[in-house]
Formats: C-alpha cells, structure tokens, sequence
C-alpha cells in the first residue's frame, strides 16, 4: 500500500493534469472562435463589397490610362471628385462596421457611379480624338426622312414654356433620378438590382464611346452649338487639358441620355412601387432629348437598341440572382 504523501503526490499530478487538459481546450477553443469570427467577418465583407463591380471600375481605368496616354490628354483639378468618392466610401465603411446594409450599399454604390461617371467621360473625350469626319449632314438627312423638321420643333417648343419648361426639368434630371434610384434600390435591399443598374450603365457606356468613335457629331443647333458641342469641337481642334470638375458628356451619337433614360423605367419595374413616376418622368426626358439634348432621332433609336441588347446580356447573365433575391 502507498503511503499518504504518495498518495497526495499522485493526486497533485492528476490534478495538475486536468486543469491543463481543461486550459489547453479553452486556448483551442479560443482560438477556433476567434479564426470563426475571422471567417465570418471576411465572409460577411465580402459580401458587402461588389468586388465584380469594382474589379470592372479597375479595368476601365486601366483602359482610360492607355487612352489618355494615345490620345495626348491631360486632365487636372481631381480633389473634388476624390472627396466626394471618399465621403461616400466612409458611408460605405460606417454602414458596413454598424451592420447597416441599406447604409453601406448607400456608399457604395455612390461611390461606384461617382467613379464610373468620371471613367466615362475621360473615355468619351480620348475617343473625339479620333478624328472621324462629323456626320452630321447624314444624321439630319435621316431625321428629314422620318419628316422631323428640328429647326420648326424646336422654334415651336421654346416659344412655348409650358412645353420647354417639364421637358428641360425631365432632361436635366438625369444624375438626380440615378442618385435617389440608388437610394431607392438599397433602402428596399435590391442589392442585385444595384448591381444589375450599375453593370448595364458601365457595358452601355462603353458601347456608346466606341461607337462615337465612328460616328461623332455636334448635334443640330439654331445659331451657336450647346457647351457640349463647343468642347468637343475644341477637342477636335486639339485642346487637350481638361479640369475634371469641368467635364461634360459630349457624346451625340448613339444617345446616352437616352440609355439612362430606358436604363431607369426597368430599373424601377415591378413590383417597385416607384415604376409610375419613373415612367411618367423618362417618357417625358426621352420626348426632350432631341430637343434639350440637340440630338438627332437617330440617336435616340441607336442609344435604345444599345441599352436594349446590354439590358438583355446583363439581364440574363444576373437572372438568378435577381429572381432570387429581387423579384
């Protein structure tokens, strides 16, 4: 038989022994909560962040470097807009951190129009460089075929303000209907319809800039063109520094103003409750474009079958996801 200090001895051990056993657990333990919580961190940021999105704002500026470099372009004054993508980022950040979806979706895709608008413009202004004749003459002859006399309509509209007056409102609403359509889609947690708004923009946009390319015009005019007119004559004429707070969209041929327009009826579809006033208000843009916008039919009919085929492409691509998560 062992004696009594064995005997203690033995059990101090096995004592000893357990609380490691228990110590040694509760550090695993902890450690397998803590890379959990890790996972799921990264887990729920990664689906906070449209990383497709942005992947695709990464590449288009990778393709405005190349063409301001070809083109001779220089552009200045960027503090502005790096603010302003940097206050809505912070929204993002803020939503994101207090688990606050429709806050962060808010910021982010702000942000992501913000940056794409820029992106966009840069391009259309390299592609004016092309030096393609105007083809102006051809797009009014159309315009005649069709039996759209622009001087007459536009004498007619501009003597009347009760016409003039919705139709510019309509036409000069364009970047505030995109804001208040993203705030509408991420308070309602359309999430893949923000995305699904912002790819069609981003895909239609390109579209258009390659195609003015080819078909570039200043648009029909009485007796001085519109400032966008001017600058892309001065373009052509091979101005070449540009203020960014100074850009404007500058592109006739097809119409983007009439993308926008089309782009925002289906992005309020139903069952959106907003589908009527964004009917009412873009029929009416679209009735102005030719005359606000100083764009030839035949722009209006090319910006439509342009958004027409991207909404189709994006349409399909997505259509899991948005039966899923928005219809």
């Amino acid at each position: 038989m062992c004696s009594c200090p064995a005997r203690k001895a033995i059990r101090n051990r096995n004592v000893k022994t357990e609380f490691a056993t228990i110590d040694a657990g509760g550090a695993t333990g902890a450690i397998s909560t803590d890379a959990g919580d890790s996972r799921e961190a990264l887990r729920v940021f990664s689906h906070a962040v449209a990383l497709y999105a942005w992947t695709a704002m990464l590449l288009f500026a990778l393709l405005d470097a190349v063409a301001v470099r070809l083109a001779g372009l220089n552009f200045v004054d960027w503090h502005v807009s790096i603010g302003v993508v940097a206050f809505a980022l912070v929204i993002f950040a803020y939503g994101w951190i207090r688990r606050i979806d429709q806050l962060a979706d808010l910021g982010q895709f702000s942000a992501l129009w913000l940056v794409f608008s820029v992106l966009v413009t840069i391009f259309t202004y390299c592609a004016a460089t092309s030096g393609y004749p105007l083809r102006d003459a051809g797009l009014a002859r159309f315009d005649g075929m069709l039996g759209l006399d622009w001087t007459k309509c536009f004498t007619f509209i501009c003597e009347h303000p009760i016409i003039s007056y919705p139709l510019g409102k309509a036409y000069s609403s364009m970047l505030l209907q995109v804001f208040l359509t993203v705030l509408f889609l991420s308070h309602t947690r359309r999430r893949a319809r923000n995305e699904e708004f912002i790819y069609i923009a981003l895909i239609a946009g390109l579209i258009t800039t390659v195609c003015s390319i080819f078909t570039p015009a200043v648009g029909p005019y009485l007796d001085v063109p519109p400032p966008w007119s001017r600058t892309l004559l001065e373009i052509r004429s091979g101005a070449t520094t540009f203020a960014i707070t100074r850009v404007q969209g500058i592109v006739c041929m097809p119409s983007y103003h009439t993308v926008i327009a089309i782009l925002l009826i289906y992005a309020h579809r139903p069952p959106a409750r907003t589908f009527f006033p964004a009917l009412i208000v873009n029929i009416t843009m679209l009735a102005a474009i030719p005359f606000a916008g100083h764009h030839y039919l035949a722009d209006v009919f090319a910006g439509a079958a342009v958004v027409a085929v991207t909404i189709a492409i994006v349409r399909t691509a997505m259509a899991a996801r948005l039966n899923s998560l928005d219809d």
